[in-house]
């Protein structure tokens, strides 16, 4: 369950576990402070009573030109598997995209393979043993 503003002014306003008074967990609701009714609140046995309501919502906005505000990177996982992270910081979430298993890339996204990726592996190899300190 959510804190949201209660119009009730006669007894305290109702929070959930953590929450404070006036907080809410509505991001569109507007508060405003108001006099609230101490004398019935003292009737009922309140110490304590409500003196911010609800004033409306604020208005929906639209989204940001362009997608919104959001950042994709590179990520390995623990096992060493390299994922996309991509967060929209407009909407808070977050989704984790895998890297395509071999059956779904594509010929031009595959490493070379033949005569000529060994040639050009056999050639990186030897030119990593032939680097001395000196």
């Amino acid at each position: 369950m959510a804190t949201r503003l209660s119009n009730d002014v006669t007894k305290p306003q109702p929070t959930e576990p953590g929450d404070a008074p006036a907080d809410t967990t509505d991001r569109r609701e507007r508060a405003t402070s108001v006099a609230p009714d101490k004398r019935a609140a003292a009737a009922a046995g309140h110490r304590t009573v409500n003196a911010v309501v609800k004033a409306g919502d604020l208005p929906a906005l639209p989204p940001p030109p362009g997608g919104g505000r959001v950042e994709t990177y590179k990520q390995r996982r623990a096992d060493g598997t390299e994922v996309t992270v991509t967060h929209n910081y407009d909407t808070g979430t977050t989704a984790v995209a895998a890297p395509p298993t071999p059956e779904e890339t594509t010929p031009a996204e595959a490493a070379p393979t033949g005569p000529a990726a060994e040639e050009s592996a056999a050639g990186q190899e030897a030119g990593r043993g032939a680097r001395t300190r000196g």
